[in-house]
């Protein structure tokens, strides 16, 4: 009687070591292991592994997260920097996540001269910067307060169609408050509400930095109130919501802007929310005089995130508009 022939076992293919390393580069990466990356990164290169770009920049990534560890932020560098130089030494073009991860540890080490110059020297790679290739160097100009290199930056980045949201305008706004350019911050202010009608509290503690400092009265867009006082300028408290002025190209009262700050907890009181009419490009004020219409009918429960809404609207006021002390409602 004839023997039942049983299923062939599958004969495993002896992995090439650039397989063996593409594996257990992988596993390095899921754990963000970066000592073992490197020491995989040491031991390929002894037996001439091959690479490719996927490899590097799987590296270049464990590298550029870990900086933020003080205990391997020097080792995260150091070879960080080392496996770009080797990945161009050997003719591997990088992408936008390369320049990227290495402008990062640029960022991380305090320069953002270098970071900035990786993303301007994209194009000769045929490579289209993305808003996170240039956040490294616009955060490390903006903490180092360079206004003048952070407002390069942006203006490279409206010259390649890259826009800026929330995180970048804020850092650019609290820049330009630190050094005293009003202009500038009211600038980010239009800009700002322009992103949409959401803003984290760390924002609105920036914008209320600003117009609680002496500064803020020494911009002419701000009315200083009468009497000489120049202490805190935001003017009137509707319903526990802030109106801050900002005035057009006509300075004339009835005319003027006000961005209308409105606290989570204003919100849950009234049950509605605002919703902002406006439209506006760069950072120029429309001339419709109806920016803002009255609250619509969305549910606050959407909104329990801790947000803060932010909303430009004409409004009509006397000449001398009153002055109180910004304060959470």
């Amino acid at each position: 009687m004839p023997m039942p022939m049983g299923t062939p076992k599958k004969i495993r293919k002896k992995q090439t070591p650039e397989t063996q390393f593409h594996s257990s580069l992988t596993l390095c990466s899921k754990h963000k292991d970066l000592p073992a990356a490197i020491a995989l990164y040491e031991s390929a290169l002894s037996q001439n592994t091959r690479f490719n770009y996927h490899h590097f920049n799987t590296l270049l990534y464990l590298c550029s997260n870990s900086v933020s560890d003080s205990s391997l932020k020097q080792l995260a560098s150091e070879n960080g920097f080392r496996m770009f130089d080797h990945m161009l030494s050997i003719g591997i073009l990088p992408n936008e996540a390369t320049i990227t991860a290495v402008a990062r540890l640029a960022a991380a080490k305090g320069d953002g001269d270098y970071a900035f110059g990786l993303v301007k020297g994209m194009e000769k790679y045929n490579i289209f910067p993305k808003l996170r290739s240039y956040d490294p160097a616009l955060f490390c100009f903006c903490e180092k307060s360079e206004a003048e290199k952070a407002y390069e930056v942006e203006e490279h980045m409206g010259m390649v169609g890259v826009s800026l949201e929330e995180p970048e305008i804020v850092a650019l706004l609290k820049v330009s408050a630190e050094t005293g350019n009003g202009e500038r911050v009211y600038g980010y202010l239009h800009k700002l509400r322009n992103v949409g009608r959401c803003v984290s509290e760390s924002t609105v503690k920036n914008i209320e930095d600003w117009f609680c400092g002496g500064a803020a009265c020494e911009v002419e867009k701000l009315q200083k109130p009468r009497g000489g006082d120049v202490g805190p300028c935001a003017t009137e408290s509707e319903n526990g919501s802030w109106h801050v002025p900002i005035a057009d190209e006509s300075c004339q009262e009835p005319a003027r802007t006000w961005l209308c700050i409105t606290r989570p907890s204003v919100l849950k009181a009234c049950g509605e929310v605002s919703q902002n009419l406006a439209s506006s490009q760069n950072g120029v004020i429309c001339d419709n005089h109806e920016l803002l219409r009255s609250c619509t009918s969305e549910p606050v429960a959407s909104h329990r995130d801790k947000t803060t809404f932010v909303t430009g609207k004409r409004k009509e006021r006397s000449p001398s508009p009153s002055r109180i002390n910004i304060s959470p409602a």
